[in-house]
This record gives C-alpha cells, structure tokens and sequence, in this order.
C-alpha cells in the first residue's frame, strides 16, 4: 500500500511539474527560429561616447597608475591610447600595454581601462587584461564607449 502512495506522489508531482511548463511555455512569445532582431544586435556594438584629447600630464597619471601593477614597470611601453568623456566630466581611457618579461623578452600588448578624474587630477586603474584573456578589458571599454584600437603588433 505504501508504494502505490508513494507511486501516486511522484506521479502526481511529475504531472504537476509538466503542467507548470506548459503554462510558462505557452506566456512566452517568442519565435525560436526567430533571427535576432537589429536592436539586439545594435546592443553589443560600441556606444561611442564624444571623444576627449588627454594632456601630456593626463597621460603621464595614466601610465604611472598602470605601471604600479606591472611586473617589470621600467620596461613599460604604451601603445594607443583613447578616451572619451563619461558621466560627471570624468574620462574614461583604454589603451594597450607591453613590459619585459624577468627573461628579457617582449611580453605580448595588454589592454587597460582607467578611469581619469578631472576635479581630483587623479587616474584610477579599473582592469588591466592578463596575459592570457584580453576579452573582459574589450568588454568594458566597448561597454564605456571607448573605441579600443587593434592590438599593436610586438617588438
């Protein structure tokens, strides 16, 4: 007798639990073999924001603070670097990094976002890639509106 409860039980969750997805699946309105639609696709491209020309001083702020997390900071060599203007004055910067290895050999460019503030004349580093996975840098400086130039070819 226990099992035949236990039996019911379970089919009566299954039964449940399948009425339940048909319920949801038949609230939703989307076409599975729909394309993705412009906007969508519009909304992984870069939202350039009004560009801004950095002084020499803003730059020099800009690769000291990344220097401060390089392994090998006296070999630092900056590639490009662009800005653009973001919320409240302050510039939002992304550009490309190379050091020496403790070998003496050129790593590979790295890019870097950095967040400038104009009030404070102070440079903050957000992320600096590692060698081995640029993707997040690419994705916040796309997502700021930063056009990030290719990466430089090394030395």
């Amino acid at each position: 007798m226990d099992a035949e409860k236990e039996t019911m039980s379970l089919n009566s969750y299954k039964f449940l639990g399948l009425l339940v997805s048909v319920l949801i699946g038949a609230c939703t309105n989307i076409d599975p073999g729909a394309p993705p639609t412009v906007e969508l696709e519009e909304r992984y491209q870069t939202q350039s924001a009004p560009p801004v020309t950095l002084s020499p001083e803003q730059k020099a702020s800009v690769q000291d603070v990344v220097r401060l997390k390089l392994k090998n900071p006296d070999t630092a060599q900056f590639g490009f670097m662009n800005a653009t203007q973001g919320e409240g004055g302050i510039a939002n910067i992304c550009g490309w990094v190379n050091e020496k290895n403790y070998l003496g050999r050129w790593e590979r460019y790295r890019p870097f976002y950095v967040k400038y503030f104009p009030v404070t004349q102070q440079a903050v580093l957000i992320t600096l890639a590692k060698e081995s996975d640029p993707r997040l840098v690419k994705i916040q400086c796309r997502d700021s509106g930063v056009p990030l130039s290719q990466q430089p070819s090394s030395i």
